[in-house]
């Protein structure tokens, strides 16, 4: 029996190609799969900072009421107080936004979380807040904010 030396480089060739499909078919699952394990992350994340907010809430709430609608005139430690808790809430919505630019966060929980975003910057006291403290926060979060603002919920 003669070998066909054409035919068994062919062979190999297509089992070649045949490998690198499945291959790529691997990699590409994986990396769905780490794409959610991201995602799944980052929500922890971001929940764990919202749990912190809210107990802050909690033991301010008469502050914060009061902040946000500018009510009255704060004491300066109530302020501080308030500008604290604004910083520590913004300071989430600028890591959702950043991990939007970033896509490694859903895009419901992104569009959520910036339309609380621009809910309270409506507020009189939060916008006060955002005059004295945006040069703080990335650029591109500052001008989407600054953009959308008045765009309620849309």
């Amino acid at each position: 029996m003669e070998l066909n030396w054409e035919a068994i480089g062919a062979l190999a060739e297509a089992l070649g190609a045949l490998a690198v499909v499945v291959t790529l078919i691997y990699l590409s699952t994986q990396l769905r799969q780490n794409t959610k394990s991201i995602q799944s992350a980052n929500y922890g994340t971001w929940n764990q900072a919202a749990a912190g907010a809210n107990a802050l809430a909690a033991t301010t709430a008469n502050i914060f009421e009061d902040a946000l609608s500018k009510s009255r005139e704060l004491e300066p430690g109530e302020k501080w107080a308030f500008y604290m808790h604004m910083l520590q809430i913004f300071n989430g919505f600028e890591t959702v936004f950043l991990m939007h630019l970033h896509e490694t966060i859903d895009i419901t929980l992104y569009e959520s979380k910036m339309r609380a975003a621009r809910k309270l910057l409506a507020s009189p006291g939060v916008a006060e807040f955002w005059a004295e403290w945006q040069i703080g926060y990335d650029e591109r979060f500052v001008q989407y904010l600054e953009a959308n603002v008045d765009a309620g919920d849309a």
